[in-house]
């Protein structure tokens, strides 16, 4: 076996950080963007002493759990890896990771539950980390997440795993940071003031906390009227926060974070207990499934 060699071959599972897996002469392959089930031609890219790795060349068979992805941009950005695969059979195969990682790492051989489902599949994330960035010429403002395995930025306008208002929210702020002179961040230049903003959410959806992450140390006066014509608009924003990241770095969050207007939490009911959740504080990013997780707990 040797790089461009090509082989027809069907994707038995998938495996940890979600490649396909075959064997070729019981030599291991694993390829990306693959479902289980799919009967594919496959060109090696790369050959390792214990497995190799391959694209898919093209889909001979597809497979029945093959489905047309939520996002249009699914193919380009780096963000959701499974949405062409039906959601009972990613359970199912999270399911064998699970259990095959505990076999194989652990040698120890257990009964591994069916995994729980979520009560949404789309709409549920209540954490949204977005890079901004601007165009060269037009200085236009750009906002969404990375292509893959890369750092060049993808524009979103829809996103189905955030709630649409968040959608809203960041279309709204492309326009106001560019009609405040609030520029976006170059990453290779180190330059420019507005880096990410993130957005907390409750899942009910009536609190909003957003978190301007600036290549600054102090917040500027375009930040802060931007800040009220966001708050004007959306009655649902519970506070504006204002993170200071200054260093030529890869973590998007520096050391501190102050308010700009509104609180600095936004609160979050799971069973009977609320939690105040800042603007640093972790919480899990599916408070629906968050709750799920804290019943089998008390279970």
């Amino acid at each position: 076996m040797k790089p461009k060699d090509e082989y027809t071959v069907r994707v038995e599972k998938l495996v940890n950080e979600g490649a396909g897996f075959v064997k070729v002469d019981n030599f291991p392959i694993f390829i990306e963007n693959v479902c289980p089930g799919d009967l594919l031609k496959i060109r090696i890219n790369k050959v390792n002493k214990n497995y190799a790795t391959a694209q898919p060349v093209e889909i001979i068979e597809a497979s029945e759990y093959r489905k047309v992805p939520e996002c249009a941009l699914h193919k380009v950005c780096g963000s959701c890896n499974w949405q062409f695969i039906d959601y009972n059979e990613q359970l199912r195969q999270k399911r064998n990771i699970v259990s095959e990682t505990i076999k194989n790492i652990a040698g120890i051989d257990i009964k591994v539950e069916e995994t729980i489902p979520s009560p949404l599949v789309k709409e549920y994330r209540c954490k949204i980390q977005m890079p901004f960035a601007q165009t060269n010429v037009s200085k236009r403002i750009l906002a969404g997440y990375y292509k893959k395995k890369s750092h060049e930025l993808i524009n979103i306008k829809y996103c189905p795993m955030q709630p649409a208002v968040i959608n809203e929210i960041s279309e709204f702020l492309k326009i106001k940071a560019q009609e405040f002179n609030i520029s976006g961040y170059n990453e290779t230049l180190h330059k420019g003031l507005l880096r990410h903003v993130i957005y907390r959410i409750s899942s009910d959806l009536s609190q909003i906390l957003i978190i301007f992450v600036l290549n600054s140390d102090i917040v500027p006066n375009e930040v802060k009227k931007l800040s009220a014509s966001l708050q004007e608009k959306y009655n649902q924003i519970a506070g504006i926060c204002a993170n200071f990241n200054t260093k030529k770095t890869n973590v998007i969050m520096g050391k501190e974070t102050v308010s700009v207007i509104g609180k600095t939490y936004y609160t979050e009911n799971l069973g009977d207990i609320k939690y105040k959740i800042s603007a640093n504080s972790f919480f899990q990013v599916n408070p629906l499934c968050a709750e799920k997780i804290l019943n089998k707990v008390k279970e």
